[in-house]
């Protein structure tokens, strides 16, 4: 009879095999089916709930240009809550990125404010959702064996909380897909081809990536270190190559801003805003509690807020009052920083008890499966965690960093989720060299003897 671990071994060779013989197109159609039926279950389109995004987008479409509304009293607390209604002063704004805003105000206006239009997104989302499958499928393909590739991309085809983001109406479903095809071209060129060609697609998917994701603009500092970290001095040149494509498509948006507010606002207005959510009497290390509570308001500060004047400077007045509080807190409760510093690692790796989403099983158990594998992927991989995973590995410190600084959502994970499933996949390679265009090549020879052979 055989034994419990013979019985495994058996099992894993089996998995192993079949991971290998798995096509590609199999695993498109599955994430294509799977979200697809997500759309006409949840039916979101239905009961759209768009938040400031459709806000602006409304805005943009009455002819009142990207603006946001303020509260009409000049108070930023009315009745306790901040921007209560009604809204009857819109004042030009730079509260979030242009890209999804003026993707929505498109739409509704070509095709009306109706079911039909939300639903239209929610299938265009849904397709960059499998195109995020096959930009993981590529990516772990240059770094991993064909079946941990397969694997990779099983994982994001499968997994819950990717299914589901095609059903938000945020721009997440397009910044985690150029996200990672900024991983994959310079993963390209630092380790198989040395083609500047990979360095200006590169930069033209961090450039398009900013106008949706305001946390892009560090990592698109970042990876240009990382490129002259991993290739040298030789590197300075398509380092400052893919900063400079990736800036030129910002900005446009730079300029507008500068020009309304005559400061430098590279994407949002919001960084003080977002510092004191995280750091403040009530936080809890997410930003979903009850924040308008009264002892979340230090002394002093409404009064501080109210006395913002409504002009087009508001904005950043605002932000400037926020910070200024955050610093205080942050400054004066030490040990409550560190207290919720671990709630926000908690949060980041395990689950969010106060999400109504992230709470829920069928997002927590399987990011806390993934992050094990992944974990124990990470670890068989370690002699090349800073060397060709160097940008994984950053684009997770990165997240996990910004996260501890200001809070953590759902999506702060979820937009490194691919590069974690790419570390959980690489557990079938544990004990297996690597067969790229006819040669195996063992996983963790050198860069220099690898890089020849990568197809």
């Amino acid at each position: 009879m055989s034994s419990p671990t013979t019985l495994f071994k058996s099992l894993g060779a089996s998995l192993s095999d079949r991971l290998q013989e798995l096509k590609l197109g199999y695993i498109l159609a599955i994430a294509g089916v799977l979200r697809v039926a997500s759309i006409f279950v949840l039916k979101n389109y239905l009961h759209p709930e768009s938040w400031e995004f459709g806000i602006i987008a409304s805005g943009i479409n009455r002819g009142l240009g990207y603006t946001y509304p303020v509260p009409n009293t000049g108070h930023y607390f009315l009745n306790g809550s901040p921007y209560a209604p009604p809204y009857t002063l819109n004042l030009i704004s730079a509260v979030m990125p242009p890209g999804y805003p003026y993707f929505l105000a498109w739409f509704l206006r070509t095709f009306g404010d109706r079911p039909g239009t939300y639903l239209t997104i929610e299938l265009i989302q849904a397709v960059f959702g499998v195109l995020l499958v096959y930009v993981v499928y590529r990516t772990a393909k240059s770094l991993l064996s064909q079946k941990a590739a397969n694997l990779a991309a099983l994982i994001c085809a499968l997994y819950p909380a990717q299914i589901e983001t095609c059903n938000e109406f945020h721009s997440f479903s397009f910044y985690v897909v150029l996200g990672v095809s900024v991983i994959y071209f310079l993963n390209r060129y630092m380790n198989q081809t040395n083609s500047w060609k990979d360095i200006v697609w590169a930069g033209l998917c961090m450039g398009l990536m900013l106008p949706f994701r305001a946390e892009a603009l560090a990592p698109m500092f970042l990876y240009a270190v990382c490129l002259v970290i991993r290739k040298g001095a030789r590197a300075l040149g398509p380092a400052l190559l893919f900063a400079a494509i990736s800036a030129l498509c910002i900005s446009p948006w730079v300029i507008r801003n500068y020009k309304v507010f005559g400061v430098f606002v590279p994407t949002e207005t919001t960084p003080g805003w977002n510092l004191w959510l995280g750091h403040n009497p009530s936080s809890t290390g997410s930003n979903h509690y009850d924040w308008i509570q009264a002892q979340s308001i230090q002394p002093g500060m409404r009064a501080d807020l109210d006395r913002v004047p409504l002009d087009v400077h508001y904005e950043i007045a605002i932000d400037q009052v926020f910070r200024k509080y955050a610093r205080d807190y942050i400054r004066t409760h030490p040990r409550r920083e560190v207290e919720l510093a671990a709630k926000k690692l908690f949060i980041f790796f395990v689950f969010d008890p106060t999400h109504q989403k992230g709470s829920l099983p069928t997002y927590w158990i399987p990011s806390i499966l993934l992050s094990c594998f992944a974990a124990y992927g990470a670890f068989l991989q370690r002699k090349r965690i800073f060397r060709e995973d160097l940008l994984l590995t950053v684009s997770i410190l990165y997240a996990l960093l910004l996260g501890v600084a200001l809070f953590v959502l759902p999506r702060y994970k979820m937009v490194v989720d691919p590069y974690i499933m790419i570390f959980a996949a690489a557990v079938v390679d544990r004990k297996t060299s690597r067969t790229v265009a006819g040669e195996s090549v063992p996983a963790a020879l050198p860069l220099e003897t690898r890089a020849g052979s990568l197809g």
